[in-house]
């Protein structure tokens, strides 16, 4: 199973990008909630149609862990505290390079 890590830049509060997951693509959306200074991910389909959204970014664990969703990819995404803080990510803590990273890993 391979892991890879998803490019998230912490500098852009509301971002979309594409790619791809075992195998298919997919369009990942990651939003900054100031408010409530949190983190989250909702994923789509190439078409950019919802297949799950609002899952909350908590450092070393799987936002979608309890989620069974037609069009889910089947492996499974991680936010991974590379400094073993285990707080939650500020702003520009969450992303590539940064303390908290979000990964995915392959189910095949």
């Amino acid at each position: 199973m391979a892991i890879v890590e998803i490019p998230v830049q912490p500098e852009f509060t509301l971002q979309k990008m594409r790619v791809v997951l075992d195998g298919e693509t997919f369009v990942l959306r990651f939003t900054w909630n100031e408010r409530a200074a949190t983190w989250s991910i909702d994923v789509m389909n190439t078409s950019e149609v919802l297949i799950t959204a609002g899952g909350k970014i908590i450092p070393n664990w799987n936002p979608f862990r309890n989620i069974v969703q037609d069009g889910m990819p089947p492996g499974r995404f991680l936010a991974i505290d590379r400094e073993g803080v285990g707080t939650m990510p500020l702003q520009l803590e969450f992303g590539l390079d940064k303390r908290i990273g979000m990964f995915y890993e392959e189910a095949s």
